[in-house]
């Protein structure tokens, strides 16, 4: 997917410079514009998709949010090159830098997020909410890879950046998690051995060291640029999983392209057989159909036996519908719990920014607050979240 694309690059361009800045410009000062040229091309496609997408006159359809989230996620990426000749002036800091990165590419992920929404199908719908957990823990794996870049690079002993890793080390623990819950049985196997690889160990080690030598600040700066090349490995391993959940995802909307184009044909079939039906006169249909609740306590044993009789002319044309119904109930209940899992994930979300930001606390203490807020008020998690939603909404 473009999107997905468009981030793994932006997470790439916001580690190279980190450490470019950390490092005062004395490290990866050539990576740095052949990053940019990486992003930029990844941009070029994820506009033009979008474009393609959601944005012609075939597409009026498209969600109002929907729309909303393209709209802002492009006047962020308009934004990008101002940030750039920031970076390479060395006009900005690497908090900062990492803050305007971050931003951007939650618009992008909210995309996906939009898009899911957008599914009306089962099974699409499930792989988008695993995909976007995803690639919500690959952000958060990213924004630590950044702050520990920032912190080995500038060689200072600075508790708040220790702070923030070990926040989002717990929180990519916390979301992988619920990736985990939606995802099929071979991401699981890839996920359960990259973290048993020994890369995982290497990321483990180093977040160890930097904790340490954050006490002692003891310290090169060449150990920034070790921590970005693991923490970089580990990313794009974490990458091959994303690039499994979206094949099976184009896999999935492929498979239903061929059943949509397998249901008009059927239907066309039914049509003419529909056609001979009326010119034989035939009486049968759901009316007359005994499963279903008609006229209270009649015996209708003469009349079984005569339908018996009427249905078995019938009964591929009439049992094909009877199912076709019974198929498209049981899928809107799963889509309808699925959708109501997505929303929900949303809501609790959007809580947490909004205790974030009045409370000057961390995602992981947002979130801790939520659950010991629904223990003491004998609530769930998603009716505390849309307390706290609702009551912003009312200000």
């Amino acid at each position: 997917m473009a999107a997905t694309c468009m981030i793994h690059q932006l997470q790439r361009e916001r580690g190279t410079a980190n450490v470019y800045l950390g490092s005062k410009g004395t490290a990866y000062k050539a990576h740095l514009p052949l990053q940019f040229k990486h992003t930029s091309d990844a941009e070029e496609a994820l506009r033009a998709r979008l474009k393609s997408k959601f944005l012609s006159s075939d597409s009026m359809h498209t969600q109002v949010r929907l729309l909303t989230s393209i709209t802002l996620a492009s006047q962020c990426l308009d934004q990008l090159p101002t940030l750039r000749k920031q970076i390479q002036k060395q006009d900005v800091t690497p908090l900062k830098s990492t803050d305007a990165y971050c931003r951007l590419i939650g618009k992008i992920i909210n995309l996906i997020f939009e898009a899911a929404d957008v599914s009306n199908d089962a099974s699409i719908t499930k792989t988008l909410v695993a995909l976007f957990n995803f690639i919500q823990g690959k952000e958060l794996a990213g924004q630590e890879r950044a702050l520990g870049a920032i912190g080995f690079s500038q060689q200072q002993n600075d508790q708040n950046i220790l702070s923030k890793m070990q926040e989002l080390e717990r929180a990519q623990h916390d979301i992988f998690e619920r990736f985990l819950e939606f995802a099929a049985a071979d991401e699981q196997s890839v996920w359960k051995t990259l973290k048993q690889s020994e890369l995982t160990s290497d990321i483990n080690k180093l977040r160890t060291m930097f904790k340490a030598l954050s006490e002692t600040n003891s310290y090169t700066p060449e150990l920034g640029e070790v921590w970005y090349e693991v923490a970089t490995k580990r990313i794009d391993g974490l990458q091959n999983i994303e690039n499994m959940l979206t094949s099976r995802l184009m896999e999935q909307v492929q498979v239903r392209i061929e059943e949509a184009k397998g249901e008009i044909s059927n239907h066309n079939v039914l049509m003419e057989k529909i056609a001979e039906d009326n010119a034989v006169d035939s009486s049968f249909n759901m009316l007359f159909d005994h499963q279903f609740s008609g006229l209270h306590g009649i015996e209708m044993g003469v009349l079984e036996q005569q339908e018996r009789e009427v249905r078995a002319g019938h009964k591929s044309f009439y049992d094909l519908i009877c199912e076709q119904a019974n198929h498209i109930n049981h899928m809107t209940n799963e889509l309808e719990n699925l959708k109501r899992a997505l929303h929900e994930q949303k809501v609790i979300g959007r809580a947490k920014i909004l205790l974030m930001q009045s409370s000057k606390i961390g995602e992981q203490q947002a979130h801790q607050l939520l659950q010991k807020t629904a223990m003491s008020q004998n609530q769930t998690l998603i009716e505390v979240a849309n307390n706290i939603v609702a009551k912003v909404a009312n200000i």
